[in-house]
């Protein structure tokens, strides 16, 4: 379930990203009625089965049942790991056309909500499914060569800077050249984005210590590369890290 939104004092209009047929939204009658049998079968971050009659046109279609299959209780409880699911189910409601099969998407954040609610929010678990998500999006950053000259490129290369309008890294020697919005990037940090960028599963990025240096130049690099390349302002990217960078207890 994505989001949901009153339709009247007993119904709702719920968003969900589905394999099969993408961004979907459904009118669930009755959804707040005690006997209406929806009572504890929806809420934010389930992963719920649901039967609907689909109307063609693009029009909300209704539903008939829901079944909770996933209800991931820890986040009523963990506030860090709810401001980082908040942020990705957003991210993905944004970035996904309504009613364009994805499942790759689908995949992707039923797997990390739950690497959320098993083991706790983390910093870098953001970052990794902002670049998977990217991927399966056709648009991901080249982290590997220069996208002026195509020269490979390694962490070592000197003068190396990345730039976020035209998707990648810049090499030294086309560096030269006039550069608009390029900022260089350290070694450390393109190793890190590299490494995440080839890792299929969200453990690899539990395992990474990103230090405040690390994990702030990241935060810009990525922010300015999903804020172009998707077009849309993400005013729940900043709150999410805005909490994670409060210390428990705050």
């Amino acid at each position: 379930m994505l989001r949901t939104t009153a339709f009247s004092e007993t119904s709702c209009v719920v968003n969900w990203l589905t394999p099969e047929f993408g961004k979907i939204a459904t009118l669930i009658k009755g959804a707040f009625r005690p006997r209406g049998g929806f009572i504890g079968q929806f809420d934010s971050f389930f992963t719920c089965e649901i039967l609907f009659y689909h109307r063609f046109g693009g029009e909300v279609h209704v539903t008939r049942e829901v079944t909770a299959l996933k209800t991931r209780e820890s986040f009523r409880s963990d506030w860090r790991a709810t401001a980082c699911a908040s942020y990705l189910t957003d991210l993905v409601a944004r970035a996904s056309p309504p009613e364009a099969p994805h499942p790759e998407a689908f995949r992707l954040l039923d797997e990390l909500l739950d690497e959320l609610a098993a083991n706790g929010a983390s910093v870098p678990l953001v970052f990794w499914f902002e670049l998977r998500l990217l991927e399966s999006l056709g648009l991901a950053p080249q982290f590997t060569r220069c996208i002026r000259c195509g020269r490979e490129l390694s962490p070592q290369d000197r003068g190396v800077k990345f730039q976020p309008s035209h998707g990648g890294l810049i090499c030294g020697a086309c560096e030269k050249t006039e550069v608009r919005d390029a900022s260089p990037i350290a070694a450390d940090v393109l190793a890190t984005l590299s490494s995440w960028q080839r890792s299929q599963h969200p453990h690899a990025a539990r395992r990474t210590q990103c230090g405040g240096r690390q994990a702030g130049e990241i935060e810009n690099l990525l922010g300015a590369f999903l804020t172009y390349h998707l077009d849309m302002a993400l005013p729940a990217r900043r709150i999410c890290f805005d909490l994670l960078a409060r210390k428990p207890g705050r």
